[in-house]
């Protein structure tokens, strides 16, 4: 399955909400971290700006904590968190979506 990652912006009068869908396949191998990295590097510079940011999609990482915002497991999903922390989002999904666990998101900024 391939990554996948859709970026559009929805304008209303003067505001300007940008959505990004994003899924990534639940793969913690080298070339799942080039594509975190590579995704983290797009969203850093796509979401700067005074619009509304919100991430949507799954993203495959069972060992994040969302309601915590913490994480016991594997480097992908502690550096994704670090990321959506970092980067000031909050999750909005606080159920299980799959099997006890939240992978697929909502995340505002």
């Amino acid at each position: 399955m391939a990554h996948i990652l859709v970026c559009f912006d929805l304008l209303y009068a003067n505001n300007r909400l940008r959505f990004f869908v994003v899924y990534r396949p639940p793969h913690n191998d080298y070339v799942a971290e080039q594509y975190l990295s590579l995704l983290a590097d797009c969203l850093t510079v796509y979401t700067s700006g005074t619009q509304t940011n919100t991430i949507v999609g799954d993203l495959n990482c069972p060992k994040i904590d969302w309601p915590a915002a913490s994480c016991s497991g594997d480097r992908i999903s502690k550096t994704l968190l670090k990321f959506i922390v970092d980067a000031g989002f909050s999750e909005f999904i606080d159920f299980a979506t799959c099997d006890g666990n939240i992978l697929d998101v909502i995340l505002v900024r």
